[in-house]
Parts: structure tokens; sequence; C-alpha cells
């Protein structure tokens, strides 16, 4: 068994991945401009359409080694698409998909946001920011929830923490993920996630 030091190293397994990570809520809607882009739409996915999902997924996530969709089956993706618990997003620009946003309104007054990127392409652009404005609308005057709240960690881009924050998240946890790299059980290709090597 491996046990914690807090005060300095512990050492991980090879084959695993580990992480930080910080959790963020937000409980009202901050005072803020509203965006306006004329250029993009928001698609809210309620059909199944397993190949589109993972396609964005992957182009969103996968450099930063984001697994867990892409290690279940197809079954328990269309599964998860088609749960009125979830509400799912894509950003688009001229009909390309662009961004993936996704709030788990299990609990109504307390929704979380599971998940939350965009294409390589489409980063350095604005469209996160609006994205995100979108998220915190539906959230706050939609749902009329109490409590807007997440995660990010060190799998995810090194300005998502301070992006959140500037939008008015506030810290209130961290925590260690550690699980196996999805590299070696083949969910996701070798080369990605340079920032995480590979220890066999």
């Amino acid at each position: 068994m491996i046990t914690l030091n807090l005060n300095g190293y512990t050492d991980i397994p090879n084959g695993k991945v580990a992480n930080v990570a910080t959790f963020l809520e937000m409980s009202r809607k901050q005072e803020q401009d509203e965006i306006i882009r004329n250029d993009l739409t928001l698609f809210h996915m309620e059909t199944a359409d397993i190949e589109r999902y993972l396609a964005l997924f992957k182009a969103v996530g996968e450099n930063w080694l984001w697994f867990s969709r892409l290690s279940i089956s197809k079954s328990d993706v269309e599964t998860l698409i088609q749960n009125p618990n979830f509400e799912i997003f894509i950003v688009q620009q001229n009909d390309k998909d662009l961004g993936l946003l996704e709030l788990d309104i299990t609990n109504k007054k307390n929704i979380e946001l599971a998940y939350f990127g965009l294409t390589e392409q489409a980063i350095g652009k604005g469209i996160g920011t609006w994205l995100m404005q979108q998220a915190i609308n539906r959230t706050f005057e939609h749902h009329q929830a109490n409590r807007f709240f997440m995660h990010t960690c060190t799998m995810d881009s090194p300005q998502a923490l301070t992006f959140y924050m500037k939008l008015g998240f506030k810290p209130y946890k961290r925590a260690i993920e550690i699980a196996d790299d999805p590299r070696l059980s083949g969910h996701i290709a070798a080369h990605f996630g340079a920032h995480h090597p590979i220890i066999k």
C-alpha cells in the first residue's frame, strides 16, 4: 500500500499517471458585459450521435489525456448523451465543431461543469470566454441554481485555472488523482500528452 507523504514526494507506480486537481465554485453570476458573437452557435446535442461526440471529445482532450469517455463502451456513451441529467453542447463556427460543454444537472441547485474545452484551432480567439458565459447563464438564469462548481487539473491546459478564476470561480479544495495511463491501454495514442511522459 502506498502512503501519501504530505511533506515530500510520494512514489507513483509505473503505468500510472497522477495529477493535482483544483476544485472551484461560484454562487452567483458575476457582473460582466454580455459577449455577442454572431459567428458562433451553440448546438444542444440531444440525440446519440456517438461518432460526432467522440471525435470532438478526442479533438478537445486527447492531448491532455482526457480518457474517461474513451475508456467506456459506445453503448455507455450513448446512454450518457441521452441522459436527461446531462446537458451536452457543441460550439460551432461555420458549421465546424470547435468546443464542448457538458453540464451535470442531476442536482438542479448544484450544477457541475463536467467537461469544457476547445479544439486547438479555436484557442486564443475569445471563443472560450463566450462559451463559459453561455454555461454560467444557463446555470444561474435557465436553471436558477444556487451553485456552479467544477474542477480542473494538471492534465488540462496550463492556462485553465487562471481562466476559470478570472471568470469568477473560487478555488475551495485540492486533490491528487491517480489513474492508469490511457496510452498504455490503447485508449489514447502514445504521442499525446508529452507533459506526462509514459513510464512503463
